[in-house]
Order: structure tokens, then C-alpha cells, then sequence
């Protein structure tokens, strides 16, 4: 499982660090401006195996990649139009349709003929990408994934996946961006999820095609691997690798044997652990959004919802009747304790308690 370190944004508007920056964190090229004086702006994001950025040139500007090699990649015209051409085929990427490229192809855009137009530019770590394709279908080795080179944004799973898409986008233009490794591994797990059933590719068939249903055998070690790991940035492809199923094998066999699926339960044993750190804690040295965002819960109005429907009441009201319980509880020890010694002190003083004394 990839590793998820809290997301990397970079901005910057100088010509060499915003190629310098590119070539690090997309793929090495040649870009070139119609005009001397040269203008960038470029704001980058890093989580994990997904590098995304918005580009935008002040004046017209040809871009050159020999081969993309470490990544899957798609790219958006947010607003205007920009050029694209991959291993031979031209495309006209717009808000509405995307550039789908390959590891082993290249890119050639133009555009930016107005100085105003932005690109969004998505990158998926080859590696991880091929492994999410394996661990949805089950499967030991897939290969290279042969991408259909367009994406039709405005229809159907196209759709679903720029919806996806768009919190990457408000992160990129400075809003608040998830910061926890557990909510960016169900992020990007979800995102890979919706390109693979959105693009058409070799695999496409299988994985629309009806699943096998995991044994009980099989739900138990998923069980047991999130208890174990409930903590960790978790994603359902993951859990289906650690049970030995394949994803949509796993999701059958919860609803079928669990009446709920993987994500869900991982969701209620979260709650279960920020409930039972917040009944034992005290107000003074817990918080309610501390335990939550140790339990991967990201959002604290969501989880205060789920929360609620869950046991009833605010998180607030477990950590503080919580404690309240317990400091009852205490008290009743100790008075419990201080009669029982006071009854024994009594039993010493009455005569012929002590020994030799009648």
C-alpha cells in the first residue's frame, strides 16, 4: 500500500522553478513560450500516488514530452481550449472532455493563446494504478494498461470521476485540502477506482462483469485485518489484498454474510475506538477532534453525524458524561473503600478485638 504523508502544495510564478518543478514531479520536457517576456503559474499537490496541478501560461506556449514512463495521466482545459496530441492522435481537450495518455506514450500540447487558460493536470503513480487494477479483479499481473485516449466528462462515469476530481481541485486553489493520510488513501483509492471503470481499456469488460462472492473463511481475515489496523490509511483495495480476494469479491461477501460493505465496517470500528477514547478520557486532556482525526475522520461535522446516528448523541456529551460517569464511579470506590477500613478500624477497637486484650 502506497505510502500517505500529509499532501505536499506548491506554488510559484518564476519561469525556472515552475519548470524545474514540472520536470521533478511530472515527467522531463521542453516548453516553449511565443514571447520573450515568459509568464507561469503553477500550483502543484502531492498525495501519495496522485501528482496534480493547474498550469497556466501567460502567452501562447508549446509543450514537449518524449515519454510519460513513470505514470498514467490525464489532462482537463479547465476554461479555454488547449491542443493535445498523443502517439499520433490530436484532441481538443476542454472542460468537457479529457486527454487520456499513457505510460509509454508522448505529449504534445499548445495553447494558452490568451495568457488566461488553465490546465489541470492528473498524474497516477504507474505502479499504484497497476496495483489497484490487481487488487480490484483478484489478479496476480496485469501489464500495462492500455488507456482509450478521451474521457467524456460530461456524461455518466465520466462525470462521476471529475466529481472526484473537484476536491482535488479546490485543494489546488488553496482551500482546505485533506490532511489526513487515512482520508487521502480513501480519496485517491476512490479516484483510481472511477478513471479504471470510466476509461475504456483491455480490462474494462472484466471489471464490469458479475463478481464471486468471498467465503466467511475470507470475510473473517478482512474482519480481523481492519481491527488490526483501523488506525492505518486503509482502502478496500487493500483489505481485499490482506483477506486474498479481489475487491468487488470482498464487497459481495460483506453485504452477503455482514449486511454491510467493507467501507461501512471500517467506518462503524472507527467510531467504536474514538467512542471508547472518548468515554475514557476527561475534558481536560482529550478532545473530540483529536480522536476523531487519530481514527482517519477528517471531516469533524461529518464525523459528528455519523457519530450521533451511531450512539444517539454529540461526541461532546460521550467525553463529558463519559467522564462525569467515571469520576462518579471513583468516588463511590473511595467512599466504599474509606467504610471498609473505617469498619475495620472499628472492629479493632472494640474489646477483645485485639489479641491479649479482654
Amino acid at each position: 500500500m502506497p505510502a500517505y504523508l500529509p499532501p505536499v502544495r506548491l506554488e510559484t510564478n518564476d519561469w525556472a522553478e515552475g519548470l524545474r518543478l514540472s520536470c521533478r514531479h511530472f515527467y522531463p520536457g521542453t516548453v516553449t513560450a511565443s514571447r520573450t517576456a515568459r509568464s507561469i503559474d503553477l500550483r502543484l499537490l502531492q498525495v501519495g500516488p496522485l501528482t496534480a496541478g493547474i498550469l497556466r501560461f501567460g502567452s501562447e506556449t508549446a509543450v514537449e514530452v518524449p515519454v510519460l514512463d513513470s505514470g498514467y495521466h490525464v489532462n482537463v482545459a479547465i476554461s479555454g481550449v488547449v491542443e493535445s496530441r498523443s502517439d499520433g492522435v490530436p484532441q481538443r481537450m476542454t472542460r468537457e472532455l479529457g486527454a487520456v495518455y499513457r505510460p509509454d506514450t508522448d505529449v504534445r500540447l499548445r495553447g494558452w493563446q490568451t495568457g488566461t487558460e488553465e490546465m489541470l493536470a492528473i498524474k497516477l503513480d504507474r505502479d499504484s494504478l497497476e496495483l489497484h487494477l490487481r487488487q480490484l479483479l483478484g489478479r496476480d499481473f496485469v501489464g500495462s494498461i492500455r488507456l482509450k485516449p478521451t474521457l467524456d466528462l460530461r456524461h455518466g462515469r465520466g462525470a462521476q470521476w471529475w466529481h472526484l476530481v473537484e476536491a482535488v481541485v479546490h485543494g489546488l486553489r488553496g482551500d482546505d485540502m485533506i490532511r489526513h493520510p487515512q482520508a487521502n488513501a480513501t480519496m485517491v483509492s476512490g479516484l483510481m477506482s472511477a478513471l479504471l471503470l470510466a476509461c475504456d481499456h483491455q480490462f474494462r469488460g472484466e471489471l464490469d462483469a458479475p463478481g464471486k462472492t468471498s467465503p466467511p473463511a475470507v470475510i473473517r481475515r478482512a474482519v480481523d485485518y481492519i481491527q488490526t489496523h483501523a488506525c492505518d490509511p486503509l482502502t478496500v483495495p487493500a483489505i481485499a489484498e490482506a483477506a486474498g480476494a479481489s475487491v468487488r469479491a470482498l464487497q459481495a461477501g460483506f453485504r452477503i454474510h455482514l449486511g454491510t460493505t467493507p467501507r461501512r465496517y471500517l467506518t462503524a470500528v472507527r467510531l467504536d475506538r474514538v467512542h471508547r477514547d472518548l468515554v475514557a478520557g476527561s475534558p481536560e486532556s482529550t478532545s473530540v477532534a483529536t480522536a476523531a482525526s487519530f481514527w482517519g475522520f477528517a471531516h469533524l461535522g461529518r464525523f459528528a453525524s455519523l457519530y450521533r446516528a451511531q450512539y444517539g448523541e454529540l461526541p461532546s456529551t460521550t467525553l463529558r458524561e463519559g467522564y462525569a460517569a467515571g469520576f462518579r464511579s471513583a468516588q463511590e470506590e473511595k467512599h466504599a473503600d474509606d467504610g471498609q477500613r473505617h469498619g475495620a478500624e472499628s472492629d479493632l477497637q472494640r474489646p477483645g478485638a485485639i489479641p491479649g486484650v479482654n
